[in-house]
């Protein structure tokens, strides 16, 4: 996990030690195990799911996304994502990695706040 994180968080937060600790014991880990066996169980559902994403083009989102992600975080992952959502407000976060709730923490409190306000009845 520390290898996800961006440059703005610290050697090894806090919370990756949260989660660590969380999946200490045999029992726990089995479940993550069984949950990554249930997508890839899942490949075809999702991929036809996926067929289907046109539905959430009139939605509006929120993607706060983290530029210092390893995996997704490249301009090209949100392309798709803002393709599939072209009404989405985007908030980059350059040094920020995969965990973006974890890494920006309170700071997220007004984003999120404001687009609730201006997109809920």
């Amino acid at each position: 996990m520390p290898a996800t994180t961006g440059a703005s968080a610290s050697l090894v937060p806090d919370w990756v030690h949260d989660y660590a600790r969380a999946l200490r014991t045999r029992p726990r880990r089995f479940a993550c195990w069984r949950l990554a066996c249930a997508l890839h169980d899942a490949a075809d559902w999702l991929r036809a799911l996926w067929t289907h994403r046109q539905r959430l083009r009139p939605q509006s989102a929120l993607l706060c996304w983290g530029m210092a992600d390893p995996a997704f975080g490249h301009e090209r992952c949100l392309r798709r994502w803002r393709e599939t959502l072209p009404n989405a407000a985007v908030c980059r976060f350059p040094s920020v990695g995969h965990y973006v709730p974890e890494e920006k923490g309170p700071a997220l409190v007004p984003l999120v706040q404001s687009f609730l306000d201006d997109h809920t009845a």
